[in-house]
């Protein structure tokens, strides 16, 4: 996790050493979870990578200390709770269609005792329209699942009228973005090989 640690602290500008604690221990906590329900690789030895894939883009994209998201294909919880862990006042939602991820993310959030995070099963373009989560949140992220447009379809039930998509994307998206009906931002990540970041980019939708 020694990389990790490096990014927090010359990228983020983040030397408070609880903050990479609590990274540690999601580490941890979900790497004994991988022994028994596949999350991530069997030959990986630690999550890091996952963590810096779901924090690199608050190099150039803040958010405000209190927001409310939706991570949809959350997986092992990522970028929600990696997010969380940087933004405790935050209120997140993470979504996974395959049950015994959400079960994991649920037993870390428990053993975590992080507040303000719950964890559900589902598709997002079924749950974001239920009155409980509709047209309440302020971001919808999801890392490469699916196209920026099927993507945006999962999500925009859950977003407020000023809302924002944020997702992580890689390699070629002109296809994807093209004959897109809302304004989208761009921002692309370059000079971050060390870090094991390629060719990513976060796309902002409203």
């Amino acid at each position: 996790m020694d990389l990790l640690k490096e990014f927090l602290e010359k990228e983020l500008n983040i030397n408070d050493n609880n903050i990479f604690e609590r990274f540690c221990e999601y580490n941890e906590l979900l790497m004994e979870w991988n022994a028994k329900i596949n999350l991530v690789s069997r030959k990986q030895t630690s999550i890091e990578n996952n963590i810096i894939n779901s924090i690199f883009f608050l190099t150039k994209c803040e958010f405000e200390d209190s927001f409310s998201l939706v991570d949809i294909g959350t997986g092992g919880g990522f970028p929600g709770i990696p997010l969380k862990i940087l933004y405790p006042k935050a209120n997140i939602l993470l979504i996974d269609s395959i049950n015994k991820k959400i079960t994991v993310v649920k037993d870390i959030i428990e053993k975590m005792k992080m507040e303000n995070v719950s964890a559900v099963t589902g598709r997002g373009e079924e749950i974001g329209w239920k009155d409980e989560y509709k047209k309440k949140y302020d971001y919808v992220t999801a890392k490469a699942v699916a196209p920026v447009k099927e993507l945006m379809n999962f999500g925009k039930g859950f977003l407020k009228s000023d809302g924002k998509f944020v997702l992580i994307k890689g390699g070629d998206i002109t296809d994807e973005l093209s004959g897109l009906e809302t304004r989208s931002e761009i921002i692309n990540f370059d000079g971050m090989e060390h870090y094991g970041i390629e060719d990513k980019k976060l796309v902002m939708v409203r």
